[in-house]
């Protein structure tokens, strides 16, 4: 067990209190901590053997209930941003001098000289560096929280004065709605729920002739005049406006609506349809090193066999300390940003959960790599923009690009991507040798037989030997691992760093990082769920706010998303309000076919399906336009049939009943015809049974069974009198 920077220490036995650890030496044997639960206290230095010795007995306990800003960059407005940054400046050389900012003198020497450089009171730059500390020491704690100001969603108590703009083109200066006037309007809303005749408009109506006036007889007319009551006659009656906003806050109108409609109109039209070298590191997560290349291996989809998708990328991070590979991303986009988010998500997670989706086990021990590093170094086209910001301000990562056409200074992660091919090319069908498109040289794309997850569960396996067992040639060790007689195996220097060289390596929960570093997009909400790519999703929160039933009601919009390009399964629905800032989305029946796919196969299979419905259109239309051409020559074979008729009209519909039965014996006779067993053409040795004929009822006795149409009155009449005899 060690001490992490972030960890958050809960001490449950007394009075319980958080606390979190801001800075661990280099040795171990000393923390700096800050008790969060007291927000007037300062950090303090303790021994680490203390800490550990809490936790070991019961008394403490490693918690992730601290406070931790998650925000992605696109959702923090510019000036929140210059608002951090200007913080920023203010105590970034103060909390940056470790160990000595964690004394009190020392603090406050440094605070009375940023003063002096900035022109700032000693309040401003204090708050600065508790507000940091506080909130996951990361520059993002700096952004203000202005959504927690005004008081948003609590109800005001209205005085005497009107309160909003004065009116304009009223006679009467209106009315403050308070308790009694919005249990009014309840009342009005239960009668406009229940009565299906009433549209808003007429309930708030009907609303004022019961409640805020009365009839009276006018002595000189005699006529009968509504007028408003004495208490309502200067302020005059609440609005139209004050009444919908008021029935909107106080009810769900969706549930109103409900009330409505009957269950059977509310289920067709209103419902939602769901479904660096060692020399330049101090210890393990001093510097990350990140690169991809292009894997010569060719590749088949997991959804069709048959199909040849090409090379996938193959994203490695490396620690530099221990040359330990930390983190692993395989796609199929090509080297870009997006893989390298991926592959630093990994760097956060758990090997052992990760190597079981692929069917491989593994102890932690194995791989026990699951942090996020101090700097992170790789490549210009992969590490820039929206990556940079988030490292930089959400997880104080520092960004080192290597310069363009310098691949020499990712050596370390450059090399791996030479052991890695040489452990499995004998053994992979779809390898491309060397002679690959010389001439009379083998296609090796026509032997490709894996899929991306066979791929990545070969990388996996060679991953775990080589952190596990392979010995680094030409490693520079640090003279206290020749001393303790560590071998040059990446898993046993990290281990040895841990306790010899740590203080460097960060926890973050694994959901934030992925949920921060994932691509983002947006989707489309639908009555048939969460639209993203051709695919639908539902989960937790658009069914607990009706977002599919508002949807078939007012119209489609659109949410902002994250998501693995990987798993089309889940898509992360961005939530700002929420404590972790997203909810989880999964596919719904109607996407079924998609399931256990990347965005990529379902890109291509989607490609696919429409090659197929576009090859398939011009024939599609040339049957159509023949199958009209058919109705076309039936239709006017029958106008030409068809004779003047001498009759009526009203002899023409009298007579359609006898024409019906005249009809069907034809029909009969002509169907029991082409039913006789026998050869055709010599009808006369067809075996015959015996013919019984149906004596057909009369048309005096009872209608026609077989006639659907209404009875006239003669109908009831005679089986009446049917009855009676």
């Amino acid at each position: 067990m060690m001490l992490l920077r972030g960890d958050t220490i809960e001490y449950c036995e007394g009075t319980p209190r958080m606390e979190r650890v801001l800075w661990v030496d280099s040795g171990g044997a000393y923390y700096a901590h800050l008790n969060l639960t007291d927000p007037s206290s300062h950090p303090q230095v303790s021994r680490t053997a203390d800490a550990l010795q809490d936790i070991a007995s019961g008394r403490a306990l490693i918690a992730d209930k601290a406070p931790l800003v998650v925000r992605p960059p696109e959702g923090v407005p510019q000036k929140h941003q210059q608002k951090r940054d200007a913080h920023w400046a203010l105590i970034e050389d103060i909390v940056q001098r470790e160990p000595e900012v964690y004394d009190r003198l020392s603090r406050a020497r440094m605070i009375s000289a940023a003063m002096s450089t900035h022109g700032v009171t000693r309040p401003t730059v204090v708050k600065a560096i508790n507000r940091y500390w506080r909130r996951g020491a990361v520059p993002d704690a700096l952004l203000p929280d202005y959504a927690n100001s005004g008081g948003k969603g609590k109800e005001r108590h209205p005085g005497d004065t009107k309160r909003g703009r004065p009116r304009k083109a009223s006679a009467t200066p209106g009315l403050n709605i308070n308790r009694a006037l919005r249990r009014t309007f309840q009342v009005a809303i239960q009668r406009f729920a229940k009565n299906r005749k009433l549209d808003m408009r007429a309930a708030y109506t009907k609303m004022l002739g019961d409640y805020f006036g009365a009839f009276t007889v006018d002595a000189s007319t005699g006529r009968k005049r509504f007028l408003p009551l004495p208490e309502f006659q200067k302020t005059g009656y609440p609005s139209f406006d004050q009444f919908e906003y008021w029935a909107t806050r106080d009810n769900d109108m969706l549930d109103v609506r409900k009330r409505r409609l009957s269950n059977r109109v509310w289920e067709l039209t209103e419902r939602g349809l769901t479904g660096t070298s060692a020399a330049q590191t101090w210890g393990p997560g001093a510097r990350y090193q990140i690169d991809a290349t292009i894997a010569d291996v060719y590749l088949v989809s997991r959804l069709d066999p048959n199909k040849i998708i090409g090379r996938p990328v193959l994203y490695v991070v490396i620690d530099v300390f221990s040359r330990m590979v930390v983190g692993v991303y395989i796609g199929l986009e090509g080297p870009s940003w997006v893989g390298a988010m991926m592959a630093l998500a990994n760097t956060v997670a758990s090997k052992v959960d990760f190597c079981r989706k692929f069917g491989i086990e593994i102890d932690e021990c194995e791989w026990p790599a699951q942090h996020l590093p101090a700097t992170l170094l790789g490549d210009r086209g992969e590490i820039e923009s929206r990556l940079i910001n988030i490292l930089q301000n959400t997880f104080n990562v520092v960004i080192e690009n290597a310069a363009a056409y310098r691949a020499d200074w990712k050596g370390v992660v450059e090399t791996r991507f030479k052991l890695i091919p040489a452990k499995f090319k004998a053994y992979v069908a779809g390898y491309i040798e060397v002679d690959y498109q010389e001439r009379g040289g083998t296609d090796y794309r026509l032997d490709a037989t894996l899929n991306i997850d066979d791929f990545t569960e070969i990388v996996l396996a060679l991953l775990v030997y080589y952190n596990n067992h392979h010995e680094l040639s030409g490693y520079d060790r640090h003279p206290g691992m020749t001393a303790d007689g560590v071998p040059a195996v990446p898993v046993d220097l990290w281990n040895w760093g841990i306790v010899n060289q740590s203080g460097l390596l960060r926890r973050f929960p694994e959901e934030h990082v992925r949920f921060s570093l994932m691509p983002i997009d947006e989707a489309t909400v639908t009555h048939q769920g969460i639209r993203y790519r051709g695919l639908f999703y539902s989960g937790p929160l658009p069914l607990r706010e009706n977002w599919f039933d508002r949807a078939r009601r007012k119209g489609v919009w659109k949410v902002r998303i994250s998501y693995d390009p990987r798993n089309s399964d889940f898509i992360y629905v961005h939530t700002p309000n929420a404590e972790v800032g997203y909810e989880t989305c999964t596919l719904t029946a109607r996407s079924r076919e998609s399931r256990n796919g990347s965005f990529w196969e379902i890109g291509a299979q989607q490609g696919k399906q429409a090659s197929v419905s576009a090859a398939r259109e011009m024939d599609q239309q040339n049957r159509l336009i023949e199958a009209l051409d058919i109705v076309e020559n039936v239709v006017a074979r029958a106008a030409a049939r068809k004779e003047p008729s001498t009759m009526s009209n009203a002899e023409r519909v009298r007579g359609i009943r006898p024409n019906r039965a005249e009809e069907k014996t034809a029909n009969r006779a002509r169907e029991a015809e082409e039913f006789r067993i026998g050869k055709a053409g010599d009808r006369s040795s067809d075996p015959m049974g015996e013919l019984i004929p149906f004596e057909a009822p009369s048309a005096r006795t009872v209608p026609d069974e077989d006639d659907y149409a209404a009875p006239s009155m003669a109908d009831l009449k005679r089986l009446r009198n049917n009855d009676d005899v």
